[in-house]
């Protein structure tokens, strides 16, 4: 197909919709094949690599802002986006114009001659060749699928991480967290840092890094998240480039997981020169990621108490619900969950139905991939859980629950299930970027 020229963004985007006859397909050897006639790898600077279940666009986040404070310029590459496209691709914290991803978008469009991408293996290299021409001292990439298949793991990383290893995508990476982990380590090298911040790494993760001979630094070991040792106040252990044990205290408590803050500190200790240890604790722990465990001010929403995750497996509902068990002072927990039919929607009930007293649903009407209300509804039949209600869309249900005369103030509510989820609920309080 011919190359699309002067098009704005928009267009593009739908042209790249369009290019591959499936939206996954794993593997390296097409998109590498691009990656080496762009010419990108040695014109790339120190890169990070970030693969896990969840946690990691937080990881990347943290990562991102530490390096900024130090002094460096970086580029970080995320997936998905909330709201618009540019938000896959920062420069410096600042997301790029459309006219930078338009540029990369016809450079690439030129080059790849007949090899065949997909939306997201195009994006990926649009992201590099946008770094590898900005002069950057570092790069920090977010992989979209599993890891070892993923179009990220055709750059060479200096640093890998795995952030966490669960259940989820099970059609792409099966349904045993030693398998789906193997995949997710496939992002380590010999001989270069491979850090995985689940504090239960599978074996297959542990051994494979031993097999390969890569640097390892595990969650609960070579680094971590410190028990009451620092005058009740929690910390966090690490280790330096020269393999020293250090500590460091906790000067609040973060907004974002702790297991990916060890993550983002242990990672740059060992990539930032001149790393202050202190700096660095106090940026991650003021690191904010635009809809995870995001609250609304109060004065957008009539009083009432709403928290808004992108989580969307039971993996990331434990955290939630771990969120939840430290909020003493609310009285009922709602729930509105609006998710994709081929999530564990099941699992997730299972683990957050405990502490929800009401559970409402919605469906996403113009997200293709999205559960009907129908198949969700199914769910809580099956477990003899009641509904308060089904909801064509989350603003409706935003509007029942916000303006509802028998909410209280002290009542909770919880946006949960994708990132169309939160996005819809941001939007709908004015707060999408």
């Amino acid at each position: 197909m011919s190359a699309l020229t002067s098009k704005p963004l928009g267009e593009w985007l739908r042209y790249l919709e369009s290019l591959h006859p499936s939206e996954i397909e794993l593997g390296l050897a097409r998109v590498s094949s691009v990656y080496e006639a762009l010419g990108l790898s040695e014109l790339l600077p120190c890169i990070i690599s970030v693969a896990g279940t969840n946690g990691k666009g937080s990881t990347v986040a943290m990562i991102e802002q530490i390096a900024l404070v130090h002094g460096q310029s970086v580029g970080a590459y995320t997936s998905p986006h909330l709201f618009q496209y540019n938000e896959r691709v920062r420069l410096n914290g600042v997301v790029v114009s459309d006219v930078l991803l338009v540029n990369a978008f016809e450079r690439i469009e030129k080059v790849r001659g007949s090899v065949s991408l997909t939306y997201f293996e195009f994006g990926t290299l649009a992201a590099l060749l946008i770094f590898a021409e900005a002069g950057l001292d570092l790069v920090v990439l977010e992989v979209g699928l599993g890891g070892r298949l993923d179009a990220v793991n055709m750059v060479d990383s200096d640093i890998a991480i795995v952030t966490s290893v669960d259940i989820d995508h099970i059609d792409w990476l099966g349904d045993d967290r030693e398998v789906i982990g193997l995949e997710k380590a496939g992002i380590a090298r010999s001989e270069r840092p491979f850090i995985c911040g689940d504090p239960c790494a599978p074996v297959s993760v542990v051994k494979y890094a031993e097999r390969l001979g890569s640097v390892a630094y595990f969650n609960g070991k070579e680094f971590g998240v410190s028990g009451k040792e620092f005058d009740d106040l929690e910390g966090y252990y690490y280790q330096s480039k020269l393999g020293e044990a250090l500590r460091i205290r906790q000067t609040r408590f973060p907004s974002l997981h702790q297991n990916n803050v060890s993550c983002a500190i242990q990672a740059c200790a060992l990539i930032i020169p001149g790393f202050d240890s202190q700096k660095a604790e106090s940026i991650a722990a003021n690191t904010v990621v635009q809809g995870r465990q995001q609250w609304i001010p109060s004065e957008l929403c009539n009083g009432k108490r709403i928290v808004v995750d992108v989580g969307h497996n039971p993996h990331a509902a434990t955290s939630l619900r771990a969120m939840l068990d430290e909020q003493s002072q609310y009285g009922d927990v709602y729930c509105l969950m609006a998710i994709m039919e081929d999530k564990d929607i099941g699992g997730v009930i299972d683990i957050l139905s405990p502490i929800v007293s009401h559970w409402m649903i919605s469906g996403l009407p113009k997200v293709r991939r999205a559960a009907p209300v129908s198949t969700i509804e199914s769910k809580f039949v099956e477990k003899g859980i009641a509904l308060d209600g089904c909801f064509e869309q989350p603003s409706d249900a935003l509007i029942s629950f916000v303006e509802g005369s028998s909410v209280k103030n002290a009542d909770l509510l919880v946006v949960f299930g994708s990132f169309f989820t939160a996005a819809a609920a941001l939007e709908y309080f004015n707060l999408a970027l």
